[in-house]
């Protein structure tokens, strides 16, 4: 992109905003959907999101463009870019990574990243154990465990690879006893595993929460931000939890 959001200035232009705080882009590419998030302090801006299979490199730039100017906004406005790590699809991780950190480098503005898993354990309301499960590829799946009281989200066992079957029996020793709530992709895939062999340690919930919302992606960096959890763009490094091809 070059940067076109500062050299077109008119239809880029910083326009006021109402509310404080720090003006926050964060992206997601680590699956088929693609999220775009602008938040002002806690504050949601606007939300973007769009199913995109294999085409994060070609559409990610060019909505970032959109995004920003239906709110008159210069990228020289931001004032810092937040991201998804991973783990997910390393194509795409790469994708958002990579633009994330040439923007910031050449904006000299700080970086905020979250984890996939995390990002699906914020979309729960509620408290309780939530276990994250994203389709791995070749038979395998990403898992993290979390413990969430409404508000905050702690992380129990971090992001890991493995075969299903495997996988769920990790989270659920980790879990001593208590049921734990799943979330993510690999949850539709592995619906019978699920019914068979884990019915009693994992609860399935229903509704759009087995992806990750724009919404849940731009209040969680914001949150990192206001805590100071910030990094240089040359320290920002994708959750990949298995080497990549």
């Amino acid at each position: 992109m070059g940067l076109r959001g500062t050299r077109r200035k008119k239809r880029y232009a910083h326009g006021p905003l109402e509310g404080e705080g720090a003006l926050v882009l964060s992206v997601d590419t680590s699956s088929p959907w693609m999220n775009l998030a602008v938040t002002k302090g806690a504050a949601l801006v606007c939300e973007f999101s769009s199913h995109q299979v294999y085409a994060h490199a070609r559409v990610l730039l060019p909505a970032m463009e959109a995004v920003l100017s239906a709110h008159e906004l210069s990228l020289s406005a931001i004032d810092a870019f937040g991201v998804c790590l991973g783990p997910g699809s390393f194509t795409g991780l790469r994708v958002g990574i990579t633009t994330v950190k040439g923007l910031a480098y050449s904006l000299e503005k700080p970086c905020v990243g979250v984890s996939s898993t995390e990002l699906l354990a914020r979309g729960l309301s509620g408290s309780g154990l939530v276990g994250c499960a994203i389709d791995a590829k070749k038979g395998e799946v990403f898992m993290a465990l979390y413990r969430c009281d409404g508000k905050n989200v702690v992380e129990v066992k971090e992001p890991f690879a493995a075969a299903p079957e495997v996988a769920l029996e990790g989270v659920s020793k980790s879990a001593c006893g208590e049921l734990v709530t799943l979330v993510g992709s690999a949850v539709p895939l592995y619906s019978q595993l699920l019914e068979e062999r884990f019915s009693q340690e994992f609860a399935i919930p229903g509704g759009d929460v087995h992806r990750i919302r724009g919404s849940v992606l731009g209040a969680a960096c914001a949150t990192h931000f206001a805590a100071g959890r910030t990094l240089s763009s040359g320290t920002l490094e994708p959750v990949y939890a298995r080497a990549p091809i």
